[in-house]
């Protein structure tokens, strides 16, 4: 029970990192998209 419980946690935080990761991702694709737009 110990490793699932470990195991989950860990899954989860890999999970935020790459929610993170999209986020940011986003973020620097919007902004050169509305420079895009704007040019």
């Amino acid at each position: 029970m110990e490793m699932i419980y470990m195991e989950a946690r860990l899954f989860k935080k890999m999970m935020d990192r790459f929610d993170a990761f999209v986020n940011k991702a986003n973020a620097v694709c919007g902004k050169s998209n509305m420079k895009g737009i704007e040019s």
